[in-house]
């Protein structure tokens, strides 16, 4: 699809450097989003897992529990523990790669030509998206890990709370 531009030099025609630059703009602004929304989820779940950590805990002075029931409790309250760490490392500032805006390209590209422009910002952007993988990755990951021990301590602490009610044999 190389063909000759208007300068002479051979690449890919304007309208298509255009097509390629918005898109990957747009997949870069997606990109960010994603990362904000995994934050704000974390954010929320921080929320509501210390809030149940915290009346989980205070329930072992109010209702002391023994035996396997002791057990159980004690390793849901360390999987909520865990989550509550994982979502903190998930809203933990990162820092990501953007390519510049009006201010950045005064400077640098004032007297380029438009298609040396557009050749250059795709290549930002390209390597942008490179070096935002890692922590886009490592964010996704914690926030599946937070979402998993979330889910695995409430089961635990519920099973653990319905045998120290229901059956307070067991408990004791």
């Amino acid at each position: 699809m190389a063909g000759k531009t208007t300068k002479g030099r051979v690449g890919p025609p304007l309208d298509h450097l255009q097509v390629v630059y918005t898109e990957m703009q747009r997949a870069l602004d997606r990109e960010l989003a994603e990362a904000e929304g995994v934050d704000r989820k974390a954010s929320a779940l921080i929320a509501v897992t210390g809030g149940l950590f915290t009346l989980a805990f205070a329930g072992i002075k109010v209702h002391p529990l023994s035996g396997d029931v002791k057990g159980c409790y004690d390793v849901s309250l360390g999987l909520l523990f865990l989550s509550l760490i994982a979502a903190g490392l998930i809203i933990f500032p990162r820092t990501y790669t953007s390519v510049p805006r009006l201010g950045g390209l005064w400077p640098n590209y004032a007297t380029a030509g438009t298609e040396e422009m557009l050749a250059d910002l795709c290549s930002t952007l390209a390597e942008a998206e490179r070096r935002n993988r890692r922590p886009r990755r490592w964010k996704n990951w914690l926030g599946r890990g937070q979402a998993v021990l979330l889910l695995a301590g409430l089961g635990l602490l519920g099973i653990a709370l319905v045998l120290s009610v229901l059956w307070p044999t067991l408990g004791s």
